[in-house]
């Protein structure tokens, strides 16, 4: 009852308030963030991904059973995201585009290089997990574990563990060596269990 209250509470403020839009320094636009995390889904069709994807900011996750830990989660998740944006603009990744197509391929454009591969299911999990596995074809990239959610106000989420997202994004877009990628390497290993990757919107 109290989770359910709180929550009531939550979404009372986020109606009562003046659309502002969500940065990093407007705490309304945070608690959108924190609502927004709590009403995602998970259990959605892969079909249902078909578009092309623009990316609106960074995008970490974590992963929880209950609403209180979710509330928790979410809001921490929020300050690293604040922390990583610059980093993120400075490596060209706020430029990033996803498409998917009907048969579960999809196509990453991150700072004007392109990879592609298709999208599944594990065969062990279940609907409503939001685990996806990006198979990144010929790239040797490979087979990775994604974490995936569909929000009530039309946002995509797509994260990475972080260790991952680095390499990803070293080999797609070719930034190896990168001093603004080393330090957000070294940011995102100082933080336990997370997952990294971007919120995007689908273009029309």
């Amino acid at each position: 009852m109290k989770h359910l209250l709180l929550r009531a509470a939550l979404l009372a403020a986020i109606v009562a308030s003046p659309a502002i839009p969500a940065r990093a320094d407007n705490p309304l636009g945070k608690l959108g963030d924190i609502i927004s995390g709590l009403t995602s889904k998970e259990d959605f069709d892969i079909s249902s991904l078909q578009g092309t994807w623009a990316y609106t900011s960074p995008a970490v996750t974590l992963k929880s059973g209950n609403v209180a830990g979710k509330i928790g989660g979410t809001a921490a998740s929020a300050a690293v995201e604040s922390k990583i944006a610059p980093y993120f603009k400075r490596l060209g990744l706020d430029k990033t585009k996803i498409t998917f197509d009907a048969e579960g391929g999809f196509s990453i454009d991150v700072c004007g290089r392109a990879v592609k591969g298709t999208v599944e299911r594990p065969d062990s999990a279940d609907t409503a997990d939001g685990t996806l596995i990006f198979n990144f074809g010929k790239s040797k990239i490979g087979r990775v574990t994604t974490h995936v959610t569909k929000s009530a106000t039309g946002d995509l989420t797509v994260t990475f563990d972080a260790s991952k997202f680095v390499e990803i994004v070293q080999k797609v877009a070719s930034v190896s060596g990168n001093s603004s990628l080393q330090t957000l390497s070294k940011m995102l290993s100082s933080y336990d269990g997370i997952y990294v990757g971007a919120r995007l919107k689908k273009q029309k």
